[in-house]
């Protein structure tokens, strides 16, 4: 939060030194990255419905995996027992951006495995872990299927500057 509130505030900002930052290679790309992280503070309603909803979707989506370990036959049992499913799911997660694989293959299945191993059979949690990428897969194909429509398009220098201009 103090990072933020200094990265935004305009004295701070004054006082960066421009002509170090010429020298940075690719230092058109870190512009636009500033100009959007501004234009995203002067749109604060949009920027926090956008995270309040993805907040939300990611619940849900949690809570599917959730449903799914009921489904499998695994012990859900209490509330208590539901947030620890949470925890080991968003573990999980973390544990997919491991280099030495493709998405984590194996390592996620291992961990899961081994924190699952009170809750099911073996079958079980790696069925679980199948349910779990399957529902990665079908949750981002209605993106896939706008990229291949074509609906989508990078902003013109014209509608970046309206953009810009609007906040």
């Amino acid at each position: 939060t103090v990072g933020a509130f200094l990265y935004f505030w305009a004295p701070i900002r004054r006082r960066v030194p421009t002509t170090l930052l010429d020298r940075v290679p690719k230092i058109d790309f870190l512009r636009k990255i500033d100009r959007t992280a501004c234009n995203l503070v002067h749109h604060r309603q949009l920027t926090a419905g956008a995270i309040l909803s993805t907040m939300l979707l990611q619940v849900f989506c949690t809570g599917s995996y959730v449903v799914a370990a009921d489904a499998l036959g695994m012990k859900i049992g209490t509330l208590g027992r539901v947030f620890e499913y949470f925890a080991y799911f968003g573990t999980g997660w973390m544990i997919t951006v491991i280099p030495i694989s493709v998405q984590g293959a194996g390592a996620v299945e291992l961990f899961y495995t081994e924190v699952f191993k009170s809750y099911g059979s073996v079958s079980q949690i790696l069925c679980l872990a199948l349910a779990v990428r399957v529902v990665q897969i079908v949750s981002s194909l209605p993106g896939g299927l706008l990229f291949l429509l074509g609906a989508h398009h990078l902003p013109t220098p014209q509608e970046m500057e309206d953009l810009e201009h609007e906040g």
